[in-house]
């Protein structure tokens, strides 16, 4: 009759131990993995001043991102001079939160959009860039996935926003007053930080400069520009509750 070594408990024992130890491993290894793929997800990895916040995680996509940030920083080279290399950062970890809307219902993104609109449009970024940028991020990505078609639908409803504070034919009428300058289409993006709902100092000077007759657009603004704000303008000003 077989009988098992005498050590055999010992050599079950380690070969128990060997397999504990390669399953923890491999827990280890999938624990890392998991880590890693959650900071790809966050935008802190893309930009760390961005804070953490989920950005897209399919490399198609963000193939679609860097190619529709080329082409914005192309048309408006007001990113550069206003922005700068920090500029680049903060665009890369936010097309990559806004490439996030195409998996919310439309309204929720819509909503999402505006609120960004707003956020960027106190910093610098009016909200024409946006509506820009939102399109040609669209243009960027597959033309045969629907979902994708909902951030054309977020760069209407801001264009929508933005004329409800003034018409399509005002604003490009005012635009076009301003002399040319050294960064293309500079008019352009300064008449709509003034239809920006959140830059409400530059909306208050529109308002004037739209009251003042007989002059050019330029010089109507400049004209506003020199008025001082009276008491309830400081506070709505201050508040944000000048629209």
């Amino acid at each position: 009759m077989y009988r098992p070594p005498k050590n055999a408990g010992n050599c079950a024992g380690l070969l128990l131990n060997r397999e504990v130890f390669l399953l923890d491993g491999m827990q280890y290894q999938l624990n890392a993995s998991l880590i890693v793929l959650t900071a790809l997800m966050s935008g802190a990895f893309r930009n760390p001043e961005a804070g953490d916040h989920p950005v897209a995680s399919d490399p198609r996509e963000l193939e679609a991102g860097a190619i529709a940030e080329q082409r914005s920083w192309r048309e408006f080279p007001y990113y550069e001079a206003r922005f700068g290399e920090r500029g680049r950062r903060f665009g890369a970890s936010d097309t990559g939160w806004l490439l996030t809307l195409c998996d919310r219902e439309r309204a929720d993104a819509i909503r999402q959009a505006q609120w960004l609109g707003a956020v960027l449009s106190s910093r610098g970024m009016p909200q024409l860039l946006l509506e820009n940028h939102l399109v040609f991020l669209r243009d960027a990505l597959p033309k045969d996935v629907e979902r994708y078609d909902v951030l054309v639908a977020c760069s209407r409803r801001l264009a929508r926003d933005r004329r409800s504070v003034m018409s399509q034919q005002e604003f490009d009428a005012l635009a076009a007053g301003f002399t040319p300058s050294a960064i293309p289409r500079f008019g352009e993006i300064l008449v709509s930080a003034g239809v920006s709902r959140t830059s409400v100092r530059v909306s208050l000077l529109m308002r004037r400069a739209r009251a003042i007759r007989g002059h050019t657009s330029a010089t109507r603004i400049r004209m506003a520009a020199t008025i001082p704000m009276n008491g309830s303008e400081r506070h709505a000003a201050s508040s944000g509750a000048l629209r």
